[in-house]
């Protein structure tokens, strides 16, 4: 038994994914909390207390990977927080089906592909396989998967649709002003080489997220774990028989790409009054944190770079960043806003005292490399043109 397959959601649970999904098909966007949490409010419902009902795979447990129709809930939920969807709600919303779903399984067969058919660049050289929005927007219209605005849509946030998709460790990413991008594939991508359609390919994800609970399990003292809250009260097929590991690399991505670190770094050193000193150690710090899964750390040093390079772009503070750098596409500054956002978290993490009440910052509620690695890359760019004084 698979507990997203084979488990029947409720009304209210599927107006919930429902209230969620239309902001992001219209707008590309996904919801605060708060307007979910209104929108239930004017019938009397729960809304947090459905949220968290919704049937989740492997472990709940802090910093630890789930999977379920929605990103991880953090504690505590705030109005400012962003539930997004994952692909598994394709299974429950024919409209996200469509959106995103029918795309997706033609952008994940592309993926394979492209990764199974790179050369290498020299001989005895690893490949570099890759997937770049041009090439996958033309497939997929000439699949007649999307019409042309369609596929735009779809391409432009597949990026960050792969960002909270646990199965998929997405490369680096090379973002451009003109919105199109370059994403390194990862042998990650291999796990999904048969799947053909949504239905398994959230089979296939259920199947990798529960082999490394299992593994976080046997890797850490009983007494850690022992909450049961921690774990899917519903057993699956894959907890109670034994299976194959998948043949995946268990090594988080830095949060900061080693290329995007490296053109900061020769652009730093250009004739330019910016140093970048601090900043690529900023930068190192975070990409230690992350992979070592300190959340805390993660979001403050987030808070620190916003706070570093505003002046960079010409004004003091970040959110005058987002809203008033004339130098960002569309896409970069829709980045840099939902970067923004998160300022609260860094404050959060940072200042709150010590109370009563229950406060734990988890790192799903980091947010998306997507957004800083958007701004850094604006900021090279930026790096690069001469010196007006």
């Amino acid at each position: 038994m698979n507990l997203l397959l084979d488990t029947p959601l409720s009304t209210d649970q599927l107006d919930l994914l429902r209230h969620i999904a239309e902001p992001w098909i219209q707008t590309g966007e996904w919801p605060q909390w708060g307007c979910t949490q209104h929108h239930f409010d004017l019938d009397e419902r729960d809304a947090e207390s459905i949220l968290r009902s919704l049937p989740r795979v492997g472990l709940g447990a802090p910093y630890a990977a789930g999977y379920g129709y929605t990103t991880g809930v953090p504690r505590p939920l705030t109005e400012d927080s962003t539930i997004r969807l994952t692909l598994a709600a394709c299974l429950a919303l024919p409209e996200m089906h469509m959106a995103i779903g029918r795309p997706f399984e033609a952008a994940l067969q592309r993926m394979v592909g492209n990764y199974l058919t790179a050369k290498p660049s020299q001989p005895g050289e690893k490949p570099q396989p890759t997937v770049r929005s041009d090439e996958l927007r033309e497939f997929l219209i000439n699949a007649d998967t999307l019409s042309l605005t369609q596929s735009t849509h779809f391409v432009e946030a597949l990026p960050e649709l792969l960002s909270y998709e646990p199965g998929i460790v997405s490369g680096s990413k090379k973002l451009r002003p003109d919105r199109t991008w370059i994403l390194d594939i990862t042998r990650s991508v291999l796990q999904y080489r048969t799947v053909d359609s949504i239905a398994a390919y959230v089979d296939r994800t259920c199947q990798i997220v529960t082999a490394n609970a299992a593994e976080y399990i046997t890797s850490i003292p009983q007494q850690a774990y022992s909450h049961p809250s921690y774990f899917s009260t519903t057993p699956t097929t894959q907890e109670t028989e034994p299976s194959t590991p998948p043949a995946t690399t268990s090594a988080r991505p830095p949060y900061i790409s080693l290329d995007l670190l490296t053109e900061l770094e020769t652009a730093g050193a250009k004739n330019t009054r910016w140093r970048v000193h601090k900043l690529l150690a900023l930068c190192r710090e975070l990409n230690s944190n992350f992979e070592a899964e300190n959340p805390y750390a993660c979001v403050a040093l987030i808070r620190a770079v916003m706070d570093h390079i505003s002046p960079a772009f010409g004004h003091k503070d970040f959110k005058q960043v987002a809203g008033q750098y004339k130098s960002f596409s569309h896409t970069d500054r829709g980045h840099a806003s939902k970067l923004a956002a998160y300022k609260g978290i860094g404050d959060d993490s940072l200042h709150r005292q010590i109370g009563p009440s229950l406060s734990t910052i988890t790192m799903n509620d980091v947010p998306p490399s997507l957004y800083l690695g958007s701004v850094l890359d604006a900021l090279v760019q930026l790096l690069k043109e001469p010196d007006p004084s």
